[in-house]
């Protein structure tokens, strides 16, 4: 499956940084909850991670990610939609 990823950012000129290795930064700081400051040197620098996230998450980049894997997903027949409920009645203490 290849998703479509922004070719290159409107403010600035040159290339960005590998979108794989940002894309796996970003998860990594959702998954551990670090600092987007202090992400692995694996993962280049945190101000670029956070950048690409601000913009993706404003554009609407990740949206359209998700919406491209749930669709190929439930193509295959991976995504169960399907929701147990339990409709008993509960009490909080």
């Amino acid at each position: 499956m290849h998703l479509a990823l922004p070719q290159r950012c409107d403010q600035r000129c040159g290339r960005w940084r590998d979108h794989r290795q940002v894309t796996n930064a970003i998860l990594h700081r959702v998954r551990t909850g670090v600092q987007w400051r202090d992400p692995p040197e694996r993962f280049g620098p945190g101000t670029t991670v956070c950048e690409r996230h601000r913009l993706w998450s404003g554009d609407g980049t990740w949206e359209r990610l998700l919406r491209q894997v749930q669709a190929a997903a439930d193509a295959a027949g991976e995504i169960d939609w399907d929701i147990p409920v339990d409709s008993s009645p509960g009490r909080i203490q």
